[in-house]
């Protein structure tokens, strides 16, 4: 992981050391696989649900307000 990844992680407090959810989103004839992790952490984009693909180094994220439901017993 490069150290401009990793900063973009800590900034968020994200460690991606831990559990994330992993799949392969696509295969392209030249053999180059598209992987796709999910990582979940607390917070809230403010005034947007999602913000455009941030590129930093080989790599390319996007953040999104998902609604985590919890339901009670």
């Amino acid at each position: 992981m490069t150290p401009g990844i990793q900063r973009f992680f800590q900034q968020f407090g994200i460690d991606p050391r831990k559990e994330g959810e992993v799949w392969k989103a696509a295969e392209y004839y030249d053999g180059t696989r598209l992987y796709i992790v999910d990582y979940r952490f607390v917070g809230n984009i403010q005034d947007a649900d999602q913000l455009a693909w941030i590129e930093i180094d080989d790599a390319k994220f996007s953040l999104t307000n998902y609604p985590i439901y919890r339901y009670r017993r």
